[in-house]
């Protein structure tokens, strides 16, 4: 629909409004939306601003600020505000009044005006609001200037944002910090080297929320741990490994912080443990006899040989007094305990090759031999047999935990393990506990089930222990 200045009815009053009040007046626009990559937060569009329109209203700055809840798009939000501060700064509106053959128009729809009085030339007005006279049929119209440019969009128009990513970040896997290991030596009330040991070291600042310490020791080389424990006073720092510790060995150490987030193991740490070794007062071998199967000493510690002492050769028993006289071996003599090596004139006729003494300050046995005659500590050939028990979850059970651990039984036979080869029903468990309680959970229950042999490890959970108990692996053949 197209009019001039020829269609307005003169007779009827006109209104002219170039802008509106500065309340009513904008020049910049900023707006709200639900951002999809701020997991639908209401994030701020980038605001839009015009220094040439700032400059027209007085050097005043006049933002409209618009809340787009149902628009999720930023590139859409930008578009919209482009446009809609656009469109508010076409400001020229009027009121004025046509023929009935206008009553074609709607609200909303535009119309081009040709007007002379006012400089138009077919410019764009949409009708705001419109009034039909009953009596006349004429029509009267609210216009307001509108331009189609307003509503264009480039590419270049577009102002880029980026948005902090909303992936959680989870903390770096954390080792144990400030690990350290260092050789140490027990001592005793008396400052003297007693015990080999190992200190395990970390800085408690940077664990302060760990619930405890795992750790394993390996001797050097090795692939399988040889110790492993736990310790729950992570505050102190620092932990002192001693049982189990040899004197000299070259190990290997790790740990690891229990914690309720990602951790580590901290790389093997070497450290050799000191060569301290067991003293002679660490061993009495006072009152120590070597029995035979029926009780009587075969080798007592006053040094005397049993005269129904035997050993086995090729399936025959020979009596050790059998050998002695047939100058297999040299004989023994025994000539007493004495708190110094004796003398040869102190000993006199029993001066002689293969005597033995016992001191009575080191508690060992001596013999006379050599060239010339001269007392060397006595030892025994034999066999020696060791047995270790250890266990995969340290040795405290903490209540209400559920926890559980299983207890390995490691047979050793002059030094070399034999665990594998060593038939099961040769281990015998038994179970000490220090208050003792009713069947089924008492020791005797346990030790009945498990003390006749059969198993070389046992899987023990929290309620098979009562307060404190203690199990021993006897090797019985």
């Amino acid at each position: 629909y197209f009019l001039t200045d020829e269609d307005v009815i003169a007779s009827q009053a006109q209104e002219f409004a170039p802008f509106p009040g500065l309340a009513d007046t904008y020049n910049g626009i900023t707006a709200t939306y639900p951002e999809p990559a701020s997991l639908w937060e209401a994030k701020d569009a980038p605001p839009r601003f015009s220094s040439s329109w700032e400059a027209e209203d007085g050097g005043r700055r006049l933002v409209a600020n618009l809340s787009l809840p149902a628009c999720p798009h930023g590139i859409q939000v930008q578009r919209l505000m482009t446009s809609a501060i656009a469109d508010h700064r076409r400001m020229r509106s009027h009121r004025l009044v046509l023929p009935p053959e206008a009553a074609v128009l709607e609200p909303l729809e535009t119309v081009g005006w040709t007007s002379t009085r006012w400089g138009y030339s077919a410019k764009t007005f949409e009708i705001t609001s419109l009034t039909d006279s009953l009596m006349s049929m004429l029509q009267g119209l609210s216009l307001r200037e509108r331009d189609a440019a307003d509503f264009a969009w480039t590419p270049a128009d577009q102002i880029v944002v980026t948005f902090a990513t909303t992936m959680a970040t989870p903390p770096a896997v954390q080792a144990v910090p400030g690990w350290a290991v260092a050789a140490a030596v027990i001592s005793d009330s008396a400052a003297a080297d007693r015990r080999p040991a190992l200190r395990l070291l970390w800085s408690a600042d940077g664990a302060d929320d760990a619930r405890g310490l795992r750790w394993e020791l390996r001797i050097a080389g090795a692939t399988a741990a040889a110790l492993v424990g736990t310790h729950g006073a992570v505050a102190t720092g620092e932990l002192t490994v001693v049982e189990g510790i040899l004197p000299g060995e070259d190990y290997e150490v790790r740990s690891r912080l229990i914690v309720d987030r990602a951790t580590d193991w901290t790389a093997w740490t070497e450290v050799t443990a000191p060569d301290v070794r067991l003293p002679a007062g660490d061993i009495d071998g006072r009152g120590l006899s070597i029995l035979d199967l029926s009780g009587a000493p075969v080798f007592s510690h006053t040094g005397l040989v049993s005269g129904g002492a035997y050993v086995t050769v090729g399936g025959s028993n020979i009596m050790l007094s059998t050998v002695a006289a047939n100058s297999l071996v040299p004989s023994l003599s025994y000539v007493g305990a004495f708190a110094s090596p004796p003398t040869e004139s102190g000993l006199g006729a029993d001066w002689k090759q293969n005597a033995v003494y016992r001191n009575t300050v080191t508690g060992k046995s001596y013999v006379l031999t050599g060239t010339p005659l001269a007392w060397v500590e006595y030892l025994v050939d034999g066999t020696s047999w060791n047995i270790v028990i250890e266990s995969s979850n340290g040795s405290v059970f903490r209540i209400g935990l559920g926890q559980s651990t299983l207890l390995k039984a490691r047979l050793f036979k002059n030094g070399a393990e034999v665990t594998d080869e060593t038939p099961a029903s040769w281990f015998r468990w038994r179970r000490v506990s220090i208050i003792p309680q009713a069947p089924p959970l008492d020791d005797g229950t346990f030790n009945a089930a498990y003390g006749a042999g059969g198993y070389k490890q046992l899987s023990v959970s929290v309620d098979q222990v009562f307060a404190r108990a203690t199990f021993f692996c006897d090797i019985i053949s």
